[in-house]
């Protein structure tokens, strides 16, 4: 071939157009069964260790369809974000072997839930393989999800369930939630755009204390009466414990308790990096706003108030959280109803009894 012509055909190769995300890679039939069947099964492992599902629930799931599909044996590793595929065909054949990458993705409960039905239904065999790749492409081709407005609102319903608890006035609380709805919006709008969660969570941070500080600003100048009482301590609490939220803590701990220990340091070196982002991001705003002139008192001894309102503090934060992680309906419910029994033994627990149990012992007991 013409030396020219090569590097043409090479050029034209290297420079076509091809599909960034292979998790949504359309399955070929041509492809050996028990290949597809590792294409599958590490497909469904990276979605779910990116959304922050546990190692040890998605090594199982992963197992439970080469199980399925395979005759011979697979190993899966999971260490951080690198998934391994291992099957041992034999003395007189190679080992296949598959590598995958998790990239990030906004976690999406409704997904989540719909794979381990898939997963649940391969492993009663009730799905041949092509039926199951078929679903499985519908179902990240396809997500369901919430309308924006709705999963933004998840996040506005932590903030006035923080500020529930705390027995802020009807007046800070609708300002909690105004600032808990547009720190969402910032953050997908960050994660939209590929921003590094440390920033996202410094940008975030900075601009709930920004807003804090107009806000007492103006009720201090005496341009709006009706704000001239307000605490902004109310407000940056209630974003921050927004932003706390969405650290995935949970799922670093069973990882720890699993035994596998490299993913379980990776997500709760995250989780650090991230709470630090919102040390700085609130530094960062008290800064600027002193510079404009505007100085704000940020208390943090700020204490619930013993309430029977406060039940309804404890179901929106909850429900929030599970609203703004694309939950199911019921599911929503049901977190909810979690929430509202876990401030109730957190409740009786400080109050029955000769000697009341402390905070920590009753945060636990909840």
């Amino acid at each position: 071939m013409n030396p020219m012509r090569k590097l043409k055909v090479i050029f034209q190769a290297a420079t076509q157009d091809t599909e960034l995300n292979p998790t949504f890679e359309k399955f070929d039939e041509t492809t050996s069964p028990n290949m597809r069947a590792l294409r599958l099964s590490i497909t469904i492992a990276d979605v779910l260790i990116s959304m922050g599902v546990s190692v040890a629930d998605v090594v199982s799931m992963s197992l439970d369809i080469t199980d399925r599909y395979c005759h011979r044996k697979v190993q899966f590793d999971i260490s951080s974000t690198l998934i391994t595929a291992s099957q041992d065909r034999g003395n007189d054949r190679e080992p296949l072997t598959v590598l995958r990458h998790a990239t990030p993705r906004t976690t999406n409960n409704t997904t989540i839930q719909s794979i381990q039905e898939l997963v649940r239904d391969i492993q009663h065999g009730k799905h041949e393989l092509h039926v199951a790749e078929e679903i499985l492409d519908s179902i990240l081709v396809n997500p369901k999800h919430y309308p924006r407005w709705i999963t933004v609102s998840g996040g506005g319903f932590i903030s006035a369930g923080v500020g529930i608890l705390l027995g802020a006035s009807p007046i800070i609380i609708s300002i909690m939630l105004i600032v808990g709805m547009i720190v969402s919006y910032i953050l997908r709008y960050l994660g939209h755009k590929r921003v590094p969660s440390f920033f996202a969570q410094i940008i975030s941070a900075m601009s709930i204390t920004l807003i804090a500080a107009f806000v007492a600003w103006l009720g201090t100048s005496g341009n709006i009466v009706w704000l001239s009482n307000v605490n902004p301590t109310y407000i940056i609490i209630g974003g921050i414990v927004m932003l706390v939220a969405g650290i995935a803590i949970v799922g670093a701990v069973q990882d720890a308790i699993d035994e596998f220990y490299v993913t379980a340091n990776a997500r709760l070196l995250k989780a650090v990096m991230m709470t630090v982002g919102i040390v700085a991001g609130v530094l960062t705003g008290l800064y600027i706003a002193k510079q404009a002139g505007i100085s704000i008192f940020v208390s943090p001894d700020l204490q619930p108030v013993e309430s029977a309102i406060q039940i309804l503090g404890a179901v929106l934060i909850s429900a929030g959280y599970a609203l703004s992680m694309q939950t199911r309906p019921l599911s929503i419910l049901a977190a909810a109803g979690i929430g509202a029994l876990g401030w109730n033994i957190y409740q009786l627990s400080l109050t029955i009894g000769d000697s009341a149990l402390t905070p920590i012992v009753a945060t636990a007991l909840a």
